[in-house]
């Protein structure tokens, strides 16, 4: 949880205005990232690490171009049998 809680701290402090959710095959494209810090998925309340292949479960705080900016590195699918809640759990930390 004291993770959770120090992300979140950095994220409340750095104010991001922009998230990106990347899904497979996407994981190396914020290259230009500046990454601040990192949480797993699992670490966040409400969320669980996804099961697909090439979604690495993270979200990263960082930079690019002065910008900060959130990057959900991965997400859950209903496919994975999930709930709609769990599903968009996501969105409501943007």
């Amino acid at each position: 949880m004291s993770e959770f809680l120090d992300f979140s701290a950095a994220v409340r402090a750095a104010r991001p205005r922009v998230a990106v959710v990347l899904g497979s095959g996407l994981g190396g494209v914020p290259h230009r990232l500046e990454e601040r810090a990192a949480v797993l998925f699992a670490a966040v309340p409400g969320m669980v690490a996804p099961a697909i292949a090439g979604h690495a479960g993270s979200i990263a705080l960082g930079s690019c171009d002065g910008q900060p900016l959130l990057v959900f590195r991965g997400r859950v699918h209903l496919s994975e049998g999930h709930s709609r809640d769990r599903v968009a759990a996501s969105v409501g930390l943007a």
